[in-house]
Parts: C-alpha cells; structure tokens; sequence
C-alpha cells in the first residue's frame, strides 16, 4: 500500500466497510495504514487476510500472572484487555527483540532488569475476525515468552506508553494487575483479535 488512498481502495474492492472504524474498541484506517507502513502487518488476498506476528510475555508473580487490564487512548476511550503485555512484531524482528521492546515500551523495564526464561519459540497461529478491525479477518502468528522481572508492586499499577516521535500516539496509558495462572488460557482465548495498540 502505498498510500491511504489505495488501503481505502482495497478495502473497499473487498467489501470491507471501514466507514465506522474509530468507534468504541475499534481503530481507525489511518491505524491500520500506519500499521502496514511501520511494517507491523500486511495484507494478503484472496481471501482478503491481514497478516501480523505478535509477541506475548508471561510474567509471573508466585502462581499470579500480569495482564493488561485496560488501554486508555488518546482521544479518551478506553479499551478492555485481560491479555499479558503484548507488542506487534516488526517486519524481520525476532521474538526475543520483540518481547523487550514489549516490556520497554509498555511497562517502562529496562531491557537490563529484563531476564528473558523462554529458549525455544515457535508460534502458534490463529485466524479470526479483529476486534480493532471489525470485518477484516486476521491471521495472527502468536510468540508466547516467559520473562523474569523482578520488583513489580503486587496491586494494580499504571504505565504510560513510551512515545513514538514516528507516529501519532494512539494508546496513552496501561493499568495492569494480577490473576490467577490458571485463569490465563481463558482469558487469551476470549481476548483473541484483541492484539496490541
């Protein structure tokens, strides 16, 4: 895509209705031109598909683990998450250069304080209709990694979201909190479609 013309184009060839994107949990089609430019997604046809990696990191606290309660956007919505910290990978980027950047980015960790545990990863892949995207289907290529970071506090805690000087600033804010570990293969598969930003 060269232009937000042609994603409009595109979109439009294939019966997508982007025209209510930017309303409720959903984004815009400027985000997804950005998206594609940064070299976070693409997108394939026949079907019409976007495709992205997405890198998840499961920090654990005794048998609790860290997710991201809600998102706080710029423009004042709020969205509900229930997922660990989750980053879009870039074109080329491994999963363990993705995981840091994850924690940098959204949990403002230092890649020092960072002790990456998984050796060997391998994603998953899940397809499904985004929650950010609504009736563009996606192909999603999940890198689960566990990581060690020491001196989380034990309540819920705030972030706020490293600043892109490249691009306009989408999420401004992140509460995260602790569940249980057993509840985690729950609540990933109820926040499928619900990626990162």
């Amino acid at each position: 895509m060269n232009s937000l013309a042609d994603l409009e184009r595109w979109l439009i060839k294939n019966q997508i209705n982007y025209k209510y994107w930017g309303v409720g949990q959903s984004k815009t089609v400027e985000n997804l031109f950005e998206e594609i430019t940064k070299g976070e997604s693409g997108l394939q046809n026949n079907p019409p598909v976007r495709v992205l990696s997405v890198v998840q990191v499961i920090i654990r606290q005794g048998n609790k683990v860290l997710v991201e309660k809600e998102q706080f956007l710029s423009d004042g919505r709020t969205r509900a998450r229930s997922l660990p910290p989750s980053e879009k990978m870039h074109a080329g980027e491994g999963w363990r250069l993705g995981a840091i950047r994850c924690l940098e980015e959204e949990l403002q960790i230092n890649s020092v304080s960072t002790k990456i545990l998984t050796e060997m990863c391998v994603a998953r892949i899940k397809e499904g209709e985004s929650v950010s995207y609504p009736g563009l289907r996606s192909s999603y290529h999940i890198f689960q990694v566990e990581a060690l970071i020491p001196n989380l506090p034990d309540r819920d805690f705030f972030t706020n979201e490293k600043p892109d000087p490249q691009a306009d600033q989408l999420v401004s804010k992140h509460k995260w909190g602790w569940v249980p570990f057993e509840s985690l293969n729950v609540l990933l598969e109820k926040g499928f479609g619900k990626e990162n930003e």
